[in-house]
């Protein structure tokens, strides 16, 4: 925990140095997303985002964290922002086709582990695949 916490001090420091720097918000909002300041890193990635819009991973991460606040409206927004820039991102489908089911988006979410499957497949992660073809099952398809 401590090297996350010196990560943090040490990024709002560049901060201070250059309030402009995405990257310096992007990782300070990793940081605090290992320390379970789930609002700070929040914060960081959506100050990254202003100043990085076509930061697929900012938006990835920031819908990972809306996901573990029960944000599933914000996460499936996120997860689609980050798809529209990485189209063959399938962890992003798995995670956005979960959501979609919690919101009772039951066709949305087959399509997304399908989808999710399908790249997990062509990506040779044949663990990722698993997940979705479980999730799949859960799901009752």
């Amino acid at each position: 925990m401590g090297n996350y916490r010196e990560a943090v001090a040490d990024y709002t420091q560049a901060l201070r140095l250059n309030p402009r720097d995405a990257a310096s918000y992007y990782n300070r909002g990793l940081a605090r997303f290992y320390l379970k300041d789930y609002r700070g890193a929040i914060a960081d990635y959506t100050n990254a985002l202003h100043l990085a819009p076509t930061n697929g991973a900012a938006y990835y991460n920031r819908a990972l964290v809306r996901e573990i606040l029960k944000d599933n409206r914000g996460a499936a927004a996120d997860y689609s922002s980050a798809l529209h820039i990485y189209p063959a991102f399938a962890d992003a489908y798995y995670h956005r086709g979960l959501v979609r089911h919690i919101l009772k988006d039951n066709a949305g979410a087959v399509a997304d582990l399908q989808k999710a499957a399908k790249l997990y497949t062509t990506q040779g992660n044949k663990s990722g695949y698993a997940m979705a073809e479980a999730a799949l099952r859960k799901i009752g398809h």
